[in-house]
């Protein structure tokens, strides 16, 4: 029998995540021993709201805390804080490292072998979605000129904001609004984005849908049991 390699996972928000890293689990647990980090671990939410001030002029993420509350924090503030993570990780023994978070964050340093999610779901999605009508669901309508950048290369992309932390009846009234879009084509751009909230858009829209983390997670299984 093989030895699982030690996958660490970082969140942007707190750890754990059970309601994220299930479908994580359920695609890798057989090859990958898994770890996670958080880079707001140890905050608590008064508390970032203090030492990270939100600044809408900058990019925006949008996460939850480990007691289910929402918050929006800028990414300037995040990149030490995953590189902390990322670090933490290293020395737990993670062999592997994925950045679970759509959002494109820049360079960061590891010793080991880095996932970023951001490039793994973009590609994806550019490469199923040529010359096809796709609609992208992003979490907040704050985020809205930054998203039109990040997805500038999909020019017959339509970019709507819909919140990962709705309970599914809120979400069915709202996805209902897109019916006559006739999308191709629908990609879940956060991490935060479940897989019922995906069946929910496949069903009432009847088109296929990307999920951001299964599809980093299928990715991932494809490194199997090769030493890093």
């Amino acid at each position: 029998m093989n030895k699982k390699t030690k996958a660490g996972f970082i969140t942007i928000g707190q750890s754990p995540r059970p309601y994220i890293m299930k479908n994580i689990r359920d695609i890798l647990e057989t090859t990958f021993d898994i770890i996670e980090d958080g880079a707001l671990d140890g905050y608590d939410y008064d508390e970032i709201l203090k030492v990270f001030p939100l600044n809408y002029d900058n990019d925006i993420v949008v996460t939850e805390l480990s007691d289910n509350r929402e918050i929006l924090i800028n990414i300037n503030y995040l990149r030490p804080l995953i590189q902390n993570s990322i670090e933490r990780l290293e020395k737990k023994g993670a062999e592997l490292v994925v950045l679970m978070c759509t959002a494109e964050m820049g360079f960061f340093r590891s010793n080991v072998f880095f996932v970023e999610s951001s490039a793994i779901v973009k590609n994806i999605a550019e490469a199923l979605g040529k010359g096809k009508r796709v609609g992208i669901f992003i979490p907040d309508a704050k985020q809205m000129t930054q998203m039109i950048k990040k997805w500038s290369s999909m020019e017959t992309a339509e970019i709507h904001a819909l919140s990962p932390y709705l309970n599914a009846e809120e979400t069915e009234k709202i996805i209902e609004k897109y019916n006559s879009k006739k999308w191709d084509m629908v990609v879940l751009d956060c991490m935060g984005y479940t897989e019922e909230i995906k069946n929910i858009i496949s069903e009432k829209l009847s088109t296929k849908v990307l999920l951001s983390r299964s599809a980093t997670a299928r990715v991932v299984a494809e490194l199997g049991c090769d030493k890093f």
